[in-house]
């Protein structure tokens, strides 16, 4: 009689783990695997940088910063802006730039002082190379002075990441969200820092980081 007791007892507890090891392996397929990528500039699904890439953005912050202050970027900003390029010219090469009409202009924009210089940080060994994806110079404008690799468009002007760094001319340090960046096909963080010439803001230096998990 005592058998008959526990038979149903044991026949719950089977279909009790059968649906616990259901519900188990449906969280691994829609939580273990990767996130769908997002269109450029758009925040990935999660949003969501892990404790790691917050310390990595803060320590790489400060570095970047010592960047901005050099000769080699701070003259060819100053060189730019002097010639004081309309915004009708600047977009009227971002169009060529987008379409890949003006692909030249671009390779000399890696190839220039400021490209060379930020071409030699983002290389300087295996730890900068895995993790910096890219860097590109702007002038007040928003175009681009220099640049490693190349950037999906030359004018950055009327993006948050040049707008909100610049900031009127007042300038301040701004890290964007987590995105999926179609130059670079990566997740990354974007961190700009204003270029300055004494107190005076003349231009953005963006550096993409690769997503740490």
């Amino acid at each position: 009689m005592k058998i008959n007791q526990r038979l149903p007892n044991l026949f719950l507890l089977q279909i009790l783990f059968l649906i616990a090891a259901f519900l188990l392996i449906t969280a691994h397929s829609v939580f273990g695997s990767e996130p769908e990528p997002v269109r450029s500039g758009q925040e990935s699904p999660s949003a969501q940088t892990s404790k790691r890439m917050d310390s990595i953005i803060r320590l790489h912050s400060e570095k970047i910063q010592k960047w901005v202050t050099a000769p080699e970027i701070v003259n060819s900003v100053k060189q730019q802006n002097e010639l004081n390029m309309p915004l009708a010219e600047i977009k009227e090469i971002d169009q060529k730039w987008i379409s890949g009409i003006n692909n030249d202009f671009a390779l000399s924009l890696q190839e220039n002082t400021a490209g060379c210089f930020l071409k030699d940080k983002l290389l300087a060994n295996r730890i900068a190379s895995d993790l910096y994806v890219e860097s590109f110079l702007c002038d007040q404008n928003g175009a681009v002075v220099g640049e490693y690799p190349k950037t999906t468009d030359y004018w950055q002007g009327d993006e948050d990441k040049f707008i909100k760094s610049y900031n009127d001319g007042a300038g301040r340090l701004f890290i964007g969200p987590l995105i999926f960046d179609d130059s670079t096909r990566t997740y990354s963080v974007q961190i700009s820092i204003p270029v300055k010439d004494g107190e005076r803001t003349i231009g953005v230096l963006i550096v993409g980081l690769r997503n740490i998990k």
